[in-house]
C-alpha cells in the first residue's frame, strides 16, 4: 500500500503560482535568503543547510573553516505589442564564512533580505499647450534589504547542537 501511494503521490502533482506579499506591498523582492543548494531542493533543506542564513545552530555542521558566495543571474523578458525588451539583474544574494574551534563554531553571513532593483523606460507624447510633444520617461529603484547575521553554534553532543545568531537589517532604497 505505502509503495502504491507512494506512486501515486509521485505521478499526480498540481501547479501551483503565488506571488509574495511582501512584494505586492511594495516592499521588495523577497529572495529567500536560500543557499543553492537549498534552491535545488525547493528550500526543502533549508534548516540544516550551513550556507543558508536561517538557523545558526546548523553553522556548526562543516568542522572546517567555510566560504560560501553565491551568484544569482535574473533574466527578464518583457513583451508588449510587437516590441520585446530583455533585462538581466545581476545579484550576489549570499555571502558567508565561517571557522570551527573545537566545539565552537563562529560565522558570518550576509544576505538579500528584499530587493527592490527595477527600471522603466518608455516613450509617451505629451500635448503642452495644444502641441504634441515627444518624451521618454524613466523611473527606477536601486536599493535592497540586507540581513547581516553573526552567529555562533556549539555541539553538545553528536546529536544535540545549539546555535544563537544576531541579526542587522540594513538598506535603502534610491
Amino acid at each position: 500500500r505505502l509503495l502504491l501511494l507512494t506512486a501515486l503521490a509521485t505521478l499526480a502533482h498540481l501547479e501551483v503560482r503565488a506571488q509574495g506579499v511582501l512584494a505586492v506591498q511594495g516592499f521588495g523582492y523577497p529572495t529567500g535568503q536560500l543557499s543553492a543548494a537549498s534552491l535545488g531542493m525547493g528550500g526543502a533543506n533549508a534548516e540544516i543547510d550551513p550556507a543558508s542564513p536561517l538557523n545558526p545552530a546548523n553553522l556548526g555542521r562543516p568542522t572546517r573553516y567555510a566560504l560560501y558566495l553565491q551568484y544569482e543571474p535574473e533574466f527578464r523578458r518583457t513583451t508588449a505589442g510587437a516590441a520585446e525588451f530583455a533585462t538581466t539583474t545581476i545579484r550576489f544574494p549570499g555571502f558567508l564564512m565561517s571557522g570551527a574551534i573545537g566545539r565552537f563554531t563562529l560565522g558570518a553571513s550576509f544576505s538579500t533580505l528584499l530587493d527592490r532593483t527595477w527600471s522603466n523606460v518608455y516613450t509617451d507624447t505629451l500635448v503642452i499647450d495644444g502641441s504634441p510633444v515627444a518624451s521618454t520617461l524613466i523611473a527606477g529603484s536601486d536599493g535592497a534589504m540586507n540581513d547581516a547575521r553573526f552567529a555562533a553554534s556549539y555541539w553538545v553532543n553528536p546529536r544535540l547542537q545549539v546555535g544563537l545568531g544576531v541579526h542587522a537589517i540594513s538598506g535603502e532604497n534610491r
